[in-house]
């Protein structure tokens, strides 16, 4: 069997001749008849010649990968002489034979014989960095800083522990050494700016970013990062809006092909209000990449601000057709079908949307009034009973959402004068719920004017009138059912002055004109 020829222990019998002054010009202890009784320096040289005996022996089974046998000898060897080079000669053995606790006592002791001495700095850096003992692996490439200075590689991993550490301050100077020690090298401007900004000083980032974010010899992946750094601070905190733009056209310019900087610009140019220009850069991207749902959603949600239910639509059939349609995908469809008066198109997304989330309760909720919209109002309870059915067990799961899905099927009920038990049922669940909501109120004192007890619906009215003007809120459909009752009540004064200020509200409304045409048409 060949033998291994690595010469590391060789060098480390050398090193340890070298710490043992006079030991290779001394002969065998055993064979000296210069020691006499008595003799201390006698007595070191026989137990320097044993050391030596001992380690020559642990260093030729160390080359033969014998670790056990070698190991058996370095400790004999430290017997006669607690010399660092024998503890070291331990801690690579023992490291060799996976006992980390022992490789780390020994390097320990190695350092405390010889604290400057950065091989072995090196070595227990390595252990500790391994074992993620993060505190204990920096102060040790700290101390091996102070010894040899900075190498490239002990300054990288010195930052990258300062960094892990959230010492961003530290980080941060590392890396800036670094960049211009190896300009050539981005990545370290890079980090250095990362650290500026986890340490939150933005404008230092960005002045280190800026110039390197239209550098052509700077790869198109972490020119893309620059980018996106300059995008999430425009959309963030609105900070450089005008170097982001800069940045991202420079992006665009050289790398026609790549989506995202269209999507960073668009995004930013959206979000600062202007609406037309992102709605191009967003097209194009849709061009580039038309699957893109995110991208395709905020186009189609320009458009709908816009009046322009159409393009949505167009948009968003996009999405379906490259089978990337989420959810919200259908349910914003659905909207944009309705703005276009397409109810039966409508319907198909929600219903698609259901299919894909049948516990969303937006969903769900719209799906409800899009069915009583189309007065197809067996479909809307059912939809409505269901969610019932699937919250009551499980109370902490109701939120917003699920109250006024409850109130808007309470007041469906009631405005079709139907099952006005249940109705008032749901509703009181959702004022419990909500007591200083005015729609709730409201829905509670129409239900009440339904089953024609008027004291307690004007109450009810009367409480959601008040939550509105406290909170500068007018509601015509209020005013309009405070007339109802008041009319009811043989009040027809205050029945005037509600549907005169429902119609101020609401001019023209030909309901309301027809209410107040009978108050005229029977004197009152």
């Amino acid at each position: 069997m060949k033998k291994n020829t690595n010469p590391l222990a060789y060098i480390a019998l050398a090193f340890f001749i070298t710490l043992t002054p006079g030991l290779h010009n001394t002969t065998l202890a055993q064979n000296s008849s210069d020691v006499r009784p008595g003799n201390d320096d006698g007595m070191d040289e026989i137990r320097q010649d044993l050391a030596l005996h001992s380690f020559v022996r642990g260093a030729t089974d160390e080359c033969e990968e014998n670790y056990p046998r070698a190991l058996e000898a370095y400790r004999k060897a430290l017997t006669f002489d607690e010399n660092p080079a024998i503890h070291l000669a331990i801690a690579r053995v023992a490291r060799e034979m996976h006992d980390q606790v022992t490789a780390v006592d020994h390097t320990i002791r190695a350092l405390e014989l010889q604290p400057d001495d950065a091989s072995a700095l090196r070595k227990l850096g390595e252990v500790y960095s391994a074992r993620e003992q993060v505190d204990s692996a920096t102060y040790i490439l700290e101390n091996l800083l102070r010894i040899e200075g900075g190498s490239e590689q002990l300054l990288q991993a010195l930052g990258g522990l300062y960094a892990q550490q959230r010492m961003f301050d530290r980080a941060a100077a590392i890396y800036d050494t670094l960049r211009h020690l190896y300009p050539e090298e981005t990545m370290y401007a890079l980090m250095c700016a990362e650290m500026e900004l986890n340490r939150g000083a933005w404008p230092t980032a960005s002045d280190i970013l800026y110039p390197l974010s239209s550098d052509s010899a700077i790869g198109h992946e972490d020119r893309v990062r620059i980018g996106k750094l300059y995008f999430q601070k425009a959309l963030q905190d609105h900070q450089d809006l005008e170097r982001a733009i800069n940045v991202f056209d420079a992006l665009t310019r050289d790398f026609p092909e790549d989506w995202r900087p269209l999507w960073f610009r668009g995004a930013v140019l959206f979000n600062s209000g202007s609406i037309g220009d992102a709605m191009g850069d967003f097209e194009k991207v849709m061009q580039l990449s038309p699957g893109n749902t995110e991208a395709g959603m905020i186009l189609a949600r320009a458009y709908l601000t816009q009046e322009r239910a159409a393009d949505a639509v167009r948009v968003l059939q996009q999405l379906v057709d490259r089978r990337a349609a989420s959810t919200e995908t259908w349910t914003m469809l659905s909207f944009a079908w309705s703005k276009l008066g397409k109810n039966d198109r409508a319907l198909e997304s929600l219903e698609q949307a259901r299919r894909r989330d049948p516990a969303n309760l937006d969903v769900l909720s719209t799906l409800a009034m899009t069915y009583i919209g189309l007065q197809k109002y067996d479909s809307a309870d059912a939809v409505v009973e269901t969610v019932i059915d699937a919250y009551e067990e499980n109370a902490r799961e109701k939120d917003d959402r699920y109250y006024l899905l409850l109130n808007n099927y309470a007041y469906s009920l009631a405005e079709r004068d139907v099952d006005l038990d249940r109705a008032l049922e749901i509703s009181e669940e959702a004022v419990r719920f909500s007591p200083k909501n005015s729609a709730y109120c409201d829905t509670r004192g129409w239900i009440s004017f339904r089953m024609e007890d008027y004291d307690e619906a004007l109450d009810w009215l009367l409480q959601a009138l008040q939550l509105r003007e406290s909170t500068g809120s007018p509601s015509a459909q209020l005013h309009e059912h405070l007339g109802e009752v008041y009319r009811a009540m043989d009040r027809p004064a205050e029945a005037r002055a509600h549907w005169n200020e429902a119609l101020r509200q609401e001019p023209g409304n030909p309901a309301l004109q027809e209410k107040l045409h009978s108050l005229d048409a029977q004197g009152e």
